[in-house]
């Protein structure tokens, strides 16, 4: 049972700790796409609140967003400031192996991704935040940007600010 499952109120979700523990294979089971943007949103919204540990949120990532094919859920993970939540999260961890992980799941998306779709859109963001692979974002500034992924002025100030960020 997912609480606001269609979506009717401006009610804050809070899933219990066992419905947490079960997100990632439970994510995968729920067939509306809109009771599973619900789940999607409540785990980041407790991750924002400090109740959930990033390394539980990131675990979910990896093992639930990957078989996420719904528009509804790239608009859930593309909610926070400008990147979405992939991207976001590497503010919540310091280690470099942490933001690897991150950056890996976003190149798995990116590589998924149909050419043109919002999904690709949000993964390229992620991966312009995320990767330390100075040549790769050096490339796609030089007009080697994956193929759909529209090259315009905010695509190239992202990339622009990555590599500056790094040196």
């Amino acid at each position: 049972m997912v609480p606001d499952s269609g979506d009717d109120t401006w009610a804050k979700i809070a899933l219990d700790e066992r419905s947490t523990q079960q997100a990632p294979q439970m994510l995968q089971k729920i067939s509306d796409p809109l009771a599973r943007a619900v789940v999607w949103g409540a785990l980041r919204e407790s991750l924002h609140d400090g109740a959930l540990h990033p390394e539980s949120y990131l675990a979910t990532l990896e093992q639930a967003l990957p078989a996420e094919t719904d528009l509804a859920v790239d608009v859930i993970l593309g909610a926070a400031p400008s990147v979405g939540v992939i991207g976001a999260l590497g503010r919540y961890f310091a280690a470099p192996t942490h933001r690897d992980r991150l950056a890996e799941l976003a190149d798995a998306l990116l590589a998924a991704a149909p050419p043109g779709s919002n999904r690709q859109l949000i993964a390229v963001r992620a991966v312009i935040d995320l990767t330390r692979d100075v040549d790769r974002l050096q490339r796609w500034l030089d007009g080697g940007a994956p193929t759909g992924v529209p090259v315009d002025e905010d695509f190239r100030w992202r990339v622009l600010i990555a590599l500056c960020a790094q040196g």
